[in-house]
């Protein structure tokens, strides 16, 4: 839209012209060619104010800096590569309220779909859905009073809705509702929208012999009955604000180490909080077995359990009136555990040196001792106590619960003396690691119904395993003798990549097992791999009374993924790529967690949860951490340790010794990032605030990492650690260089070649980018867009003629052309009068 300013009435235009004023007399012809001559002149003008600025660009344009592409100081704006700078702003996706902590609900809880991960679904006859929910281990529900609210629409699709006047109720499809495999519901959907039906939980289904764990799956399937033979199709739509509505009662918890980490969590997707005590002047010895507790809990719970570190002092009847905890330490350096020895809490005896023991038992310096009691304070929950008379002696307890479950350690009951642990080799130590699913946390997968079903199976590969020889996957599987030989199957992937199929063949019956060979080239050292399966059940019958449950294929928890490997030869030459910040971590036992000399509670709490998360994921049988508190690393004694710092680079010595190597430096002694990334230089204000995750490898040792979880500021290091603690923000962390701004990661790969800077990162973080600063000759610490960056410059090219510009001179020509025209007519009429 064009806009004049200053412009004065219509009505008080007033324009003079020869021609219009009758000086110059014109026949038809003449005036007909002026005519023309002013519509060609508005339509060029027209079309030359829409020409883009980037068509009629003049050569000091080309060759200005923003397309320079030799090395040297750069003063101008910097060039963009990949993605546009940023998106028009976009209504956010709303999400799900988050629930609150377990310990705020009494004997009533609602949950809807969308709380459980549920999506609104669409089912078409016949057609299945399932999903499982764990609720709190010490909840019992309450049959017939706890129902499941379900909210439909059931319409015709591509028809009206009057089409089921004529239909006999009977002969539509119905649905059966099963909540572990009790029928808890079936009935006939009702057509038209807003329909709801509440779903009693069967007492089969809610009798603690028969759900000890308090598990449920939950199967909604959606029979064909007697309508297969129309040509309509009722679809039923189940939406996600359809919810669970229970009541329980409580029941106390079982005090037996045997089924650590029980009864210290509940095991449900409902957040919990469970607190670590540790003494107020804590020690690295106190961090690491704590840090050790953590990645065991990691290892052996599941649900949504958030762990987090508590001063001694702090652990109050009133901060823990409505959680369990765990503590740990020595008794003459815990406060909290000696008050619980103080009030007669504890079943050993605590004398001048430490503990004595209780009963015959006696224990002595090295030994580590593990309590469970329930708490004083609220008998719905429980302590355990970590201790030892030693700091060797509270690590050797703490590592005791990372394998609960072995004989040789005799975990059961409320009390137990580690005099040892006696690990399995480490991963180092093997030429062929074999997980079964049950490993890989997938475990069991029974699919009931017709029609499509995956399932999703993550594994680890580290950079410096070489893959000897086909990886081998072992897939176990049986299933119903009613499904379709021909249109039946099970799809494999490996990384989105085809890697096999499973038969089906129903004149065989019992457990099958498939060879599937992976070939080592679709697997990413170094990164997440995936394994999918995908399976497809049919029936021969179209048109049959059709029974969900008759139709199952089930895939086992002892199939096998076999990786044959040999470690990387250690030498100066063989220096692995770290190309991701977590994952490598997961598959070597020895971790240095480096920290401030200060850490500030935040950091403290983001060390158990780190630890928890490498817990999770393990591919070693135990980890063996230790921490280096407000000190440079000693490659004499961590040699052979990954490490994560964490901190600002002023407040953590590892963090500024090896400031040298990281992909992304600072500058020397201070938080302020020094703005050159690989051959890349930058300015940014100096006040800008930016968290940084970031790995290499370290300095002494190329096959072991360092990942710095730091920032330019406090707020920066807040972001880093708060998306650094949780799992489901892994995936994000796609380079060796991971900017964080709030919940928003972005990803550089230095090591193959930068191809954005950071102005480009910045706004790929949804922020604004900061206005750049020009560098100056002395600020430049290296050459601009050189190397390989090279290839990804836009070449400076001679501006080409457009169609618009075409149009633009055609129009002109023609113009000029009748001007021509005119003016000679007009001179031979004058001549002829």
């Amino acid at each position: 839209m064009l806009q004049f300013a200053n412009c004065v009435p219509k009505q008080q235009i007033v324009a003079h012209s020869p021609l219009l004023d009758g000086q110059i007399r014109m026949n038809k012809t003449q005036k007909i060619l002026m005519y023309l001559l002013l519509a060609i002149t508005a339509i060029g003008g027209l079309a030359f104010s829409q020409v883009p600025a980037s068509a009629s660009r003049t050569q000091d344009e080309i060759s200005s800096p923003q397309n320079a592409t030799q090395s040297g100081t750069f003063t101008g704006d910097l060039p963009v590569f990949g993605p546009p700078q940023r998106e028009p702003a976009q209504e956010p996706t709303p999400t799900p309220t988050p629930l609150p902590d377990v310990s705020t609900y009494s004997t009533r809880a609602q949950f809807t779909f969308e709380q459980l991960d549920q999506p609104t679904f669409s089912l078409h006859h016949p057609d299945a859905w399932s999903f499982g929910v764990s609720l709190p281990t010490y909840w019992t529900l309450i049959d017939e009073v706890s129902v499941i609210q379900l909210r439909y629409d059931m319409e015709l699709l591509g028809q009206d809705n009057a089409v089921f006047d004529g239909v006999i109720q009977g002969d539509l499809p119905f649905i059966e509702v099963y909540i572990n495999d009790a029928l808890a519901e079936a009935f006939t959907p009702q057509p038209g929208k807003n329909q709801t039906i509440s779903i009693p939980f069967p007492f089969r289904s809610v009798r603690r012999t028969d759900n000890p764990f308090n598990d449920y799956q939950i199967r909604i399937e959606y029979i064909r009955g007697q309508f297969c033979d129309t040509e309509t199709d009722p679809v039923v739509t189940v939406y996600n604000d359809s919810f669970l509505d229970v009541t329980f009662n409580r029941i106390e918890p079982n005090l037996d180490m045997a089924t650590y980490p029980s009864p210290l969590v509940q095991a449900s997707f409902i957040p919990e909080k469970l607190p670590i005590v540790i003494p107020d002047d804590y020690t690295e010895n106190d961090l690491a077995a704590a840090a050790t507790i953590a990645a065991s809990l990691g290892r052996s719970s599941s649900g949504a359990l958030e762990v987090e570190m508590m001063p001694a002092s702090q652990a109050t009847e009133v901060t823990l009136a409505n959680s369990s905890a765990i503590a740990v330490g020595e008794p003459s350096n815990n406060l909290f555990i000696q008050r619980l020895y103080a009030t007669g809490q504890l079943p050993t005896t605590l004398g001048n040196e430490g503990i004595v023991g209780f009963g015959a038992y006696t224990v002595e310096d090295g030994d580590g001792v593990l309590q469970l009691m329930r708490s004083h304070i609220n008998d719905r929950n429980s302590f355990l106590v970590v201790s030892g008379n030693t700091p060797e002696g509270v690590l050797l307890a703490a590592k005791a619960l990372e394998s609960p479950r072995k004989p040789e350690l005799g975990l059961t009951g409320t009390i137990a003396v580690i005099q040892d642990v006696n690990p399995e080799a480490n991963l180092a130590e093997e030429n062929l690691r074999t997980l079964s699913f049950i490993d890989l946390r997938a475990g069991d997968q029974t699919f009931y119904g017709i029609g499509r079903h995956e399932v999703f199976i993550s594994f680890f590969v580290p950079n410096n395993w070489q893959i000897t020889d086909d990886v081998i996957l072992k897939l176990a599987y049986l299933h119903s003798a009613n499904l379709s030989n021909s249109n039946s199957i099970i799809n494999i992937e490996v990384n989105n990549l085809a890697a096999g199929s499973a038969p089906i063949d129903t004149s065989i019956q019992g457990t099958k097992e498939i060879i599937v060979p992976i070939n080592p080239a679709d697997l990413n050292p170094g990164r997440r791999n995936s394994i999918r399966l995908e399976v497809l059940m049919e029936v021969d019958q179209d048109c049959v009374d059709y029974e969900q449950r008759s139709n199952w294929l089930r895939v086992r928890g002892d199939s096998l993924l076999s990786i044959p490997y040999q470690l990387a030869s250690v030498s100066e030459d063989a220096e692995v790529l770290f190309t991701e910040p977590f994952y490598y971590l997961t598959t070597h036992p020895d971790i240095l967690f480096s920290l401030p000399s200060d850490p500030t509670a935040t950091e403290l709490t983001s060390l158990a949860l780190i630890s928890y998360e490498l817990g999770a994921v393990s591919s070693v049988d135990s980890y063996n951490i230790d921490i280096a508190i407000g000190q440079e690393v000693d490659p004499a004694v961590h040699e052979d340790f990954n490490i994560v710092a964490i901190g600002k680079p002023s407040e953590n010595a590892t963090i500024s010794s090896v400031n040298d190597v990281l992909p992304q430096p600072f500058l020397v002694a201070e938080d302020t990032l020094q703005q050159t990334v690989g051959n890349i230089v930058y300015r940014l204000p100096e006040d800008y605030s930016v968290g940084l995750i970031e790995v290499t490898a370290t300095p002494w040792n190329p096959q072991r990492g360092i990942t710095a979880i730091t920032g330019t500021s406090d707020e920066g290091l807040a972001w880093s650690l708060d998306i650094y603690s949780k799992g489901d923000s892994f995936g994000t962390f796609d380079g060796d260089v991971n900017y964080v701004i709030g919940a928003t990661v972005e990803a550089i790969q230095t090591y193959q070649g930068l191809l954005r800077p950071i102005e480009s990162v910045i706004s790929q973080l949804g922020e604004e980018a900061p206005p750049l600063e020009p560098i100056t000759e002395d600020a430049t610490q290296g050459e601009l867009l050189t190397g390989e960056a090279d290839e990804f410059t836009p070449q400076p090219t001679p501006s080409q003629p457009t169609t618009t510009t075409y149009l633009i001179y055609g129009l002109i020509g023609v113009g000029i052309t009748l001007l021509a025209v005119g003016v000679y007519n007009n001179i031979r009429n004058r001549q002829r009068r």
